[in-house]
């Protein structure tokens, strides 16, 4: 499996918190399955976390890719990062500051949980016309998605694709992000599945729990795609295409 989301990376966000923790993290990985990550720091936060492309950052990721080898452990790790979005986005990206997973056309973005919609299609187009596919980090944990999920069929047709965190589908985020991701996928409307890992103990890198849950609530085929094929193209900057999701109908699901 290949993860593209997570904070392995030590002492630079609200993930691992030391480089031990970090270590175990990556053991946890790899025995769940997981023989690639691309770590995500997050990434423009306002007062929060800077995290841009920096010689620093590059610093940070060749320690910890260091230390893993210097441990043993069978793991590959990239560099990318989770975009908090702001209105100068594109600005950003222009500049440089911004980087895509592995240097990919692929940029994982992530939104304030209360963003409106209009204005997160308006900085995904923004996104768009600078040249780079919008991953959408855990889309069903917006309130606008959780309250219309399919909203996202837009964003889908403007080029845009979704990734969903492992603990959205086993309730770990409560029941409204629960039901959200769940009918997302069973819209056919998620490209990935990962971790968001943030520590060795909870919110962990296991990933073999959602594999064998995908595959037998969907799909076997459904599991490798999220967390193995889908994320493949990542890694080679190969284009995905538009998800063949299956429209909304007004019926009574979410009266159920």
């Amino acid at each position: 499996m290949i993860d593209i989301h997570n904070h392995l990376l030590p002492f630079i966000d609200d993930g691992s918190p030391t480089l031990d923790n970090s270590l175990d993290m990556a053991e946890i990985a790899a025995a769940s399955g997981v023989d690639t990550v691309i770590l995500t720091p997050h990434c423009n936060i306002p007062d929060y976390f800077d995290n841009y492309y920096t010689p620093e950052l590059m610093a940070a990721f060749r320690n910890l890719q260091s230390a893993i080898q210097k441990a043993g452990i069978s793991l590959q790790v990239l560099l990318g990062m989770e975009v908090f979005t702001t209105d100068n986005i594109a600005s950003l990206i222009h500049n440089q500051q911004l980087i895509g997973l592995n240097f990919s056309d692929y940029l994982l973005v992530e939104f304030d949980f209360s963003a409106p919609p209009k204005w997160m299609t308006d900085k995904l187009q923004d996104i768009r016309h600078t040249g780079k596919i919008p991953i959408i980090a855990h889309p069903e944990r917006y309130n606008c998605i959780q309250d219309a999920p399919w909203l996202v069929e837009n964003w889908l047709k403007a080029g845009c694709l979704l990734q969903c965190n492992k603990g959205s589908f086993l309730g770990d985020f409560g029941r409204h992000a629960e039901i959200a991701a769940h009918f997302l996928l069973e819209h056919r409307m998620v490209s990935f599945i990962a971790s968001d890992a943030h520590r060795a103990i909870v919110r962990t890198p296991q990933m073999q729990e959602i594999f064998r849950y995908i595959s037998l609530k969907f799909s076997d085929e459904t599991a490798h795609r999220l967390m193995l094929y889908n994320p493949m193209h990542i890694c080679r900057n190969i284009p995905l295409p538009t998800p063949d999701f299956i429209p909304y109908m007004p019926v009574s699901y979410w009266e159920l």
